[in-house]
């Protein structure tokens, strides 16, 4: 994938999320295998939602801001504080929200980022899909197994892209260590992490 100062044509949502992560040093994914193969319409803006703009969600915000493609049209949080303060960074024109099912009623919003308390995770990416959005997700994306399958099934029923924000997963520290510790045997036999 070309990244934005290798090519002068603009993207879609597609294109634009899964840039995100390069973009962002965030580097994992969950994404159906249908997704990746749609085509999906030429846009010429992409709209979306922040589900709970707290301190980490007004900075991952921030980051998708750095596309001129972007525009944030709607905040949700129960926190007027949190609102406020994401809104006043847009020039106070989204929309606002405490009820984010309202906010996925937004019919040309293409896509959310969810960075809501852990507890909230799956419910949200489950009712996003389910509302034709697109999803980007900060970790960790559910508390089991279980919860992460019915997002997976979500995703690709509703033929969405979804996205969990990992920072670092792949850093070359990580790699480094992964060959001189877990691929050399260095650490003996890891029976439980």
């Amino acid at each position: 994938m070309k990244t934005r100062n290798e090519s002068p044509k603009k993207r879609n949502r597609r294109e634009f999320i899964a840039g995100t992560a390069k973009a962002t040093a965030i580097a994992s994914g969950v994404f159906s295998a249908s997704s990746r193969q749609r085509v999906a319409g030429a846009n010429d803006r992409i709209s979306l939602g922040v589900l709970g703009p707290g301190a980490r969600g007004q900075r991952v915000m921030e980051h998708f801001l750095t596309f001129p493609e972007v525009e944030v049209v709607a905040l949700c949080d129960i926190y007027d504080e949190h609102l406020g303060q994401a809104n006043q960074k847009l020039d106070g024109k989204a929309q606002t929200f405490t009820d984010y099912r309202k906010l996925l009623e937004i019919r040309d919003l293409d896509a959310v980022l969810i960075a809501t308390p852990d507890h909230w995770h799956r419910a949200m990416a489950i009712d996003a899909c389910n509302a034709g959005k697109d999803v980007y997700i900060e970790k960790p994306l559910t508390f089991d197994i279980a919860e992460g399958q019915e997002i997976i099934k979500a995703t690709r029923l509703n033929d969405r892209v979804m996205q969990v924000g990992m920072q670092q997963r792949s850093g070359k520290h990580y790699f480094e260590a992964k060959q001189r510790y877990f691929d050399t045997g260095k650490l003996g036999k890891i029976t439980i992490a």
